[in-house]
């Protein structure tokens, strides 16, 4: 992905079709949970530059290094206004 998108604008492309749930994973592309379905977006396969980029920006540098420590993370993140 590459920086084609931005992570804000996959978290409002979740928001936009109704989904509980954003998957992120290096090497795959984003998926959406929605009415309990897994949807594959059409965006391209996320690199690792990508993925670090984004983590940053969701989870500040101290959540990261936790994150890469223990190489998993469960992550809720409230819209603006809700």
């Amino acid at each position: 992905m590459g920086g084609r998108m931005v992570v804000e604008e996959l978290l409002r492309a979740m928001m936009d079709a109704g989904a509980s749930d954003l998957h992120l994973s290096v090497g795959d592309v984003p998926v959406l949970r929605r009415d309990g379905l897994l949807e594959r977006l059409d965006t391209g396969l996320l690199d690792e530059a990508w993925m670090n980029a984004a983590l940053e920006r969701l989870l500040g540098p101290e959540r990261c290094e936790h994150l890469h420590r223990a190489r998993e993370c469960d992550v809720a993140v409230e819209a603006a206004g809700g």
